[in-house]
């Protein structure tokens, strides 16, 4: 999943690049937003549908948060060696320290939603594939903006507690 995500990113931005100025805060939105958390996540989730979706061992919904999370750290593996090969060796020990547990506890929420959308599938409810891409790229974004110190530990411990619970 990490290849065609570089790809599309490298896509992404040379287009933002065109129509946005870089180093705005638009640019800066629109990128965090669309430019990473749209294609990364997109892409996570495209490889563990294709391999887990429609297996006959995916009957709980702890697989669907062991699958999750297994594509999120394998993307978050080869993207920090790519890091540590561009930056080098501190960049990938802070890597190590952030982005992995970012891309780890992102693997968790989104395998969460993907079991509840699984479980609609099998109960003929409502597809809620669409639910579960929306709230982990939520979750992505917060856990991004509190890095940046944007919000606080307890608005993000309630807009989690809300989306987990309803």
């Amino acid at each position: 999943s990490t290849l065609p995500t570089i790809f599309f990113e490298m896509g992404f931005q040379y287009v933002e690049s065109i129509f946005l100025n870089p180093g705005t805060v638009l640019f800066l939105v629109v990128e965090a937003f669309l430019g990473v958390a749209v294609i990364e996540e997109y892409f996570k989730r495209q490889a563990m549908q294709r391999a887990a979706w429609n297996h006959v061992e995916f009957n709980y919904r702890f697989d669907a948060i062991v699958y999750s999370v297994t594509s999120a750290l394998g993307f978050a593996t080869f993207e920090n060696i790519l890091y540590v090969f561009s930056n080098g060796f501190v960049n990938g020990i802070v890597r190590a320290l952030t982005a992995v547990p970012g891309h780890f506890f992102d693997g968790v929420f989104m395998g969460f939603f993907y079991a509840k959308s699984k479980e609609a599938q099998v109960l003929n409810k409502k597809n809620k594939l669409v639910d579960a891409k929306i709230n982990v790229l939520d979750i992505v974004n917060i856990f991004n903006d509190k890095l940046k110190d944007k919000i606080d530990a307890r608005r993000f411990v309630v807009y989690l507690s809300f989306k987990l619970f309803f």
